[in-house]
């Protein structure tokens, strides 16, 4: 046992320094050596002052007599603003734990020095970070109280300003009701009667055998199919808030495109029209499957508003970061006055024999918009109107 305690006094990383009555240093160990600068054989016998700086020594050796009078275990931290004196003579702060040993000998006192330096460094630098956040604080303080003097003499500005946000919040109220609108339209008044539709073509499907009535059947369900998928789509988007909330896939618009221009064909031969599609590479980029319903509403309105027997011309131009779509038809063209309206819900230029909702382009226009797009018409030099739809390839 008694090495192991030799060993613990020893390699103690803190200094322990053994004083007896008279004031003597009977025993020092490695650390002690190292913080102190001085040898072993430099302190063994010399009075412990050896190591207090000469400004308190004389206060040190009444303070060292009263300890032997009334000797008492004292700890470290106690923040006593004691300091050491090297062999150099450099100070240093340190905290002193002192403790009683009764000997065969006599009254013997440990003490346990460890050096603050480091502590009392950061504790300074954090005093000094304190001391410099009260002069931003401060600084800040009377920055805000001169904003604050200028905002009070800014009372136009603040109300063109409260009236603008009236206004933001106005529009904001209008696109939620037309949202909600929108997505009951899209649950009730077309899903429903598609899914009647879809179940009808499946139960025909299952009594008729004649060939051409059941292909006629498998394009009503495939088209039924395709559009209660478009509508869902079309709900789904209608609650998005942001083209962050859309979800994307790299996906061709060349033959998204002409997947909607097959399921039109026979509203395209019923009138005798000719569709020149001119679009023949791989047009890819980042967007959503909806995208289909912008191209479908395209073509359908120029089916609708084309006479019979005319043609429809589609293209998709590569614009290096972004891909320029074109439906132009040779119908009766749209007034100029006329042409930001039809993006808007529910707005139609008056087309007498013509059915619509009204939505189609509203619904081109916002899908457009969440892809970060852009949708414009102009005229057809040689009679009629070009529809132009801008997409980004990423």
């Amino acid at each position: 046992m008694g090495t192991i305690f030799e060993n613990i006094f020893e390699f103690a990383p803190d200094a322990i320094v053994v004083v007896n009555r008279e004031g003597h240093i009977v025993r020092v160990n490695t650390a002690t050596e190292k913080m102190f600068g001085y040898t072993r054989d430099e302190l063994l016998g010399k009075t412990v002052e050896i190591l207090v700086p000469e400004r308190f020594r004389e206060r040190h050796v009444e303070q060292r007599n009263g300890y032997f009078i009334k000797p008492r275990v004292r700890s470290l931290g106690l923040g006593m603003g004691l300091y050491g004196r090297r062999k150099d003579g450099n100070e240093f702060p340190a905290d002193i734990m002192l403790s009683p040993l009764e000997t065969a000998g006599g009254m013997l006192v440990l003490s346990v020095v460890r050096d603050i330096t480091e502590r009392r460094q950061a504790e300074e630098e954090l005093r000094r970070a304190h001391d410099e956040l009260e002069i931003r604080v401060q600084e800040r303080t009377s920055e805000l109280a001169k904003a604050n003097e200028a905002l009070q003499d800014e009372i136009a500005e603040r109300r063109r300003a409260e009236e603008a946000l009236k206004n933001y919040t106005a529009a904001l109220e209008e696109a939620n009701r037309i949202k909600d609108l929108f997505t009951d339209i899209m649950h009730h008044d077309l899903l429903n009667p598609l899914s009647i539709i879809k179940t009808m073509s499946e139960l025909q499907l299952e009594k008729t055998e004649e060939d051409g009535i059941r292909r006629s059947l498998l394009m009503i369900k495939r088209n039924a199919d395709k559009l209660i998928g478009m509508i869902k789509s079309a709900s789904k988007y209608a609650r998005l808030e942001s083209a962050e909330k859309l979800e994307r896939s790299k996906l061709d618009l060349n033959m998204v495109f002409r997947a909607a221009a097959d399921s039109l064909m026979p509203q395209i031969e019923e009138k005798n029209m000719k569709l020149e599609y001119l679009a023949k590479d791989e047009c890819y980029a980042m967007v959503n499957p909806i995208i289909e319903d912008v191209f479908s509403n395209l073509l359908d309105n120029a089916i609708k508003y084309s006479p019979a027997g005319s043609k429809i011309e589609v293209n998709i131009i590569d614009g290096n970061n972004s891909y320029r779509i074109y439906v132009k038809d040779w119908g009766p063209g749209i007034k100029d006055e006329d042409k930001v309206k039809l993006f808007t819900r529910f707005q139609r230029v008056d087309k007498k024999g013509v059915k619509g909702t009204g939505l189609g382009l509203a619904i081109v226009k916002r899908i457009v918009n969440l892809h970060g797009g852009d949708v414009w018409i102009e005229d057809n030099p040689e009679g009629g109107s070009v529809f132009f739809v801008k997409i980004p390839k990423t």
